[in-house]
């Protein structure tokens, strides 16, 4: 039952594949920019207001909780809706949401509207991924999620910059997240095609998929779910805390935008090579080498990070490149795992445990940072970073033993 993607598909040229994708990567990158404005301009604003502590983990903890209620749902949605449908209609959920900011400025409202958007955000990038796994074969898994991975930090780069075109303790950048995020619904109408090519999907765009649980999934390959738990932890962390942790430092919002803006720009720069290689070298031990760089720059700015703002600003785009590479390796680790009818639910394991990561950390580092001084933050980031590079290497040498016998 679990067996290569390869005995059921030969994978089209890179190049074709890569155009047959790219109406799909740019609607990515639309509504991750949408969401990387209004995840800046939300932690700028909580931070000005001064929000307490509890204020701050509650708005932050939203999100993440509606994005694990997006991936118990999102094949469910998926199988009746079809990828495109369903993603042009998250879009517009994820615009209304960030807009709608402006209307309260209460916690509980914004805790509320963080969870529709985090709902939105989870069931579009499962219809994404599995998309681009199910269009993909062994020989070009890594170059596709790369171009996804580009697009989708580049909007998130983009998005994020945006910061500097408006006040933060104002509602305008809100209203404009919100337009940049339900615009991604855009490019399928443009394209006009609303589902894979590929694997078997049918006229009304519904994709042949079957229920795949944890416990299978974890033992295949259980550096694909603790992957996933740590990139939710990393990203959701460092995307909200690391402002609050640069204004705490003295530093003004505009590095604060630069600072998450640079660690982005640091995962585009990794992700195009990181694609070649990864489609010829074991992608665990691929995850290994970005484990151990990324926790060691980590080690580095909690270090060295107060001596200048440039030094901070290079260690985080090292971090960056390192941290970022894990993501795309480890779906492209899980969609060379199992045959082609178990990729939507293999999509949704994936992002569930995204999930989890992304509602335990931020409060656990919200309170590290409270309690022990905000260059917690990457003391928290590198250990979640070295359990992954661990968890890689111990499945790395078990499967090479398993070779040798």
């Amino acid at each position: 039952m679990i067996e290569s993607a390869a005995a059921t598909l030969d994978a089209p040229g890179r190049f074709g594949a890569l155009r047959s994708i790219a109406p799909l990567v740019l609607a990515v990158a639309i509504v991750t920019a949408g969401g990387g404005l209004l995840t800046t301009q939300m932690s700028l604003q909580l931070t000005l207001n001064h929000a307490s502590v509890g204020a701050t983990g509650a708005v932050v903890t939203g999100g993440p909780v509606g994005f694990l209620i997006g991936c118990l749902s999102a094949r469910f949605l998926i199988s009746h809706f079809g990828h495109g449908r369903i993603y042009q209609l998250m879009a517009l959920l994820a615009g209304a949401a960030s807009a709608a900011f402006v209307l309260s400025n209460t916690i509980w409202a914004w805790t509320f509207l963080r969870g529709l958007g985090g709902f939105a955000m989870a069931t579009m990038f499962t219809s994404a991924e599995s998309w681009i796994n199910l269009d993909s074969g062994p020989d070009n898994r890594g170059t596709l999620l790369s171009f996804y991975m580009v697009m989708g930090t580049l909007g998130l780069s983009v998005g994020q910059a945006l910061i500097n075109l408006g006040d933060p303790a104002g509602g305008g950048l809100f209203l404009l997240a919100g337009a940049i995020s339900a615009s991604g619904a855009l490019p399928f109408l443009a394209d006009g095609r609303l589902r894979p090519q590929r694997r078997g999907s049918d006229a009304a765009g519904h994709v042949p998929d079957e229920a795949f649980s944890v416990g299978r999934l974890f033992a295949v390959a259980p550096v694909v779910l603790i992957a996933a738990a740590q990139t939710g932890m990393s990203n959701m962390t460092f995307g909200v805390m690391a402002p609050i942790y640069a204004v705490k430092s003295g530093h003004s919002p505009g590095i604060a935008a630069a600072i998450v803006t640079l660690f982005s720009v640091g995962g585009l720069a990794a992700q195009v090579p990181l694609g070649l290689i990864s489609d010829r070298l074991d992608r665990r031990l691929l995850l290994v080498v970005a484990g151990v760089l990324a926790t060691l720059t980590c080690a580095l700015i909690v270090g060295f990070g107060q001596l200048s703002t440039w030094l901070l600003l290079g260690l985080v785009f090292l971090y960056g490149m390192t941290s970022l590479s894990i993501y795309p390796l480890a779906i492209a680790h899980a969609g060379s795992l199992v045959q082609s009818r178990f990729l939507v639910a293999i999509s949704g394991r994936f992002l569930l445990f995204y999930a989890f990561g992304s509602i335990v950390a931020p409060a656990i580092s919200n309170e590290l940072m409270a309690r022990f001084g905000v260059s917690t933050l990457f003391t928290f980031l590198g250990v979640i970073c070295a359990i992954t590079a661990i968890a890689a290497g111990a499945e790395f040498l078990s499967s090479r033993q398993e070779v040798r016998q």
